[in-house]
């Protein structure tokens, strides 16, 4: 023990092995001690620059009032901190409401408890609308400061990916409708639609932005106008618009929206009243309380009641009904609110609604179903043959129109004629003939439906068919 403590003591005396003594051995060369000083000031250098990468820390803090402050300016590469002053949960998350689709990284995908904080570093340009999954009520905005003068296609080059593809259109005509007005953005979603295939599958986010700042003219100006582009993307338009309506009158004051409503069909045509009163179920599904998630059952009938004590007319309680089916199917889909497709029979489900709900609900659950479970067309069909008459042909249209929609990015006209040629029973047929234009409005620019709608035709040969289809194009 003894003889160890020596040889140690004697080393250290040395100065071998001493890295102190080593260090200033070394400086007391010239050339070493320049580069090693050089070496230091590189590595102090790197430690800044990579601090400063890291950028600001910002704070948004949820209370009872809303989200404080509700609208920051950051720059790319700075951290937003959430934080909440009240005794209960809350979800911060990217708009849109519930798929938070705009922005899907910024997102804790999960209720956060009383007292809990998450950040999100911020690394996108853009304007970001969120909210509160779990109150949608509660919204705010975080600008994303990038590279000046940064567009869509610059965006695109850069994020090739189809699911991000829409945080650059987004991102686009929010800043159009910033500078130059709502016709300006309204004018660009019609350029993106006319060029972009893959922007008519996936806008339906988008269009909630024109909704929401068409709500905002509305209410300063309240004449309702024919704008054929309100059609577009699943009538998204009006999802946003209505939403945003029932946000900031309340979600129980249904009064504003069924004015609405009420002037499309008077003013503009009964069947532009549809989406609105569509539109009405969407929103109320999608603010449905924590306490109803989990069951589709509870949250269905939940959604159902509010439709039923705010309208009273069959037309307009259908509608509302297809919102509510459409949302839910949605979730289903996207395992949103603790629920999904596996275990759920759409038959048994839709068999349970009102008669007066059952062809809305085989319409959205049904389709969704088909999606869950990837048939192909023929499948399909025979899935919808298996429905009993009173909604087989409807169901027929439903699913013809979603599929049609679904591939106009590879669109293959000729398959489509040959699907419903095959279609002896002439009420399937003409279901089918009417689902596939009824996609084919939906997917293209109303202008310009006749181009796909008029070769369709022209594929079925048999001529009473050819001559119904071009009756109905």
């Amino acid at each position: 023990m003894s003889t160890h403590n020596f040889s140690e003591k004697k080393r250290h005396s040395a100065g071998v092995g001493n890295p102190l003594s080593v260090f200033l051995s070394v400086l007391r060369k010239p050339f070493a001690a320049g580069l090693v000083l050089a070496i230091i000031a590189g590595a102090v250098f790197v430690f800044f620059f990579f601090e400063g990468m890291r950028g600001e820390e910002f704070t948004i803090l949820k209370t009872s009032r809303g989200f404080v402050p509700s609208k920051i300016v950051i720059d790319s590469g700075d951290t937003v901190v959430f934080t909440s002053e009240e005794d209960k949960e809350y979800w911060p998350a990217s708009d849109s409401h519930p798929t938070h689709g705009l922005y899907p990284g910024f997102d804790p995908k999960r209720p956060l408890a009383a007292g809990e904080s998450w950040s999100f570093t911020f690394t996108t340009p853009g304007i970001w609308g969120f909210h509160d999954h779990l109150d949608s009520r509660f919204t705010g905005q975080i600008i994303v400061r990038g590279k000046p003068g940064e567009g869509r296609a610059e965006c695109l080059k850069q994020r090739k990916e189809t699911e991000l593809a829409p945080i650059c259109w987004e991102a686009d005509v929010t800043d159009t409708l910033s500078k130059d007005g709502l016709q300006a953005a309204f004018a660009l979603v019609d350029s993106f639609y006319a060029e972009d295939p893959a922007f008519r599958r996936n806008c339906h986010d988008v269009m909630h932005i024109l909704g929401a700042a068409s709500f905002r003219e509305f209410k300063n100006d309240p004449v309702v106008t024919a704008e054929k582009r309100t059609s577009y993307c699943g009538y998204g338009f009006y999802h946003g618009f209505i939403e945003t309506m029932l946000v900031e009158n309340g979600n129980s004051n249904f009064d504003a929206v069924k004015k609405y409503c009420a002037q499309l069909r008077t003013e503009i045509s009964p069947s532009a009243a549809g989406p609105c009163f569509h539109g009405i179920g969407h929103a109320i599904f999608d603010s449905l309380p924590g306490s109803t998630w989990g069951s589709v059952d509870s949250m269905s009938e939940s959604a159902l009641a509010v439709c039923e004590n705010v309208l009273h007319e069959d037309e307009e309680l259908a509608q509302c009904a297809s919102g509510v089916y459409n949302s839910l199917a949605n979730a289903l889909s996207a395992r949103n609110y603790d629920i999904t497709f596996s275990g759920l029979d759409p038959i048994v489900f839709c068999e349970k609604q009102k008669t007066l709900y059952q062809k809305n609900c085989y319409g959205e659950i049904g389709t969704g179903y088909i999606r869950e479970k990837h048939m192909d067309r023929e499948t399909a069909l025979s899935f919808v043959r298996g429905l009993k008459e009173a909604v087989r042909y409807s169901q027929f249209f439903n699913y013809l129109g979603d599929e049609t929609k679904r591939s106009m990015y590879n669109l293959d006209i000729a398959a489509f004629s040959a699907s419903c040629a095959g279609l002896r029973d002439t009420r399937e047929n003409r279901s089918c003939i009417d689902g596939v234009l009824q996609g084919f409005r939906e997917a293209t620019q109303v202008e310009k439906t006749y181009e796909v709608a008029l070769p369709f035709c022209g594929g079925l040969t048999d001529q009473t068919q050819n001559a119904y289809c071009m009756e109905e194009a």
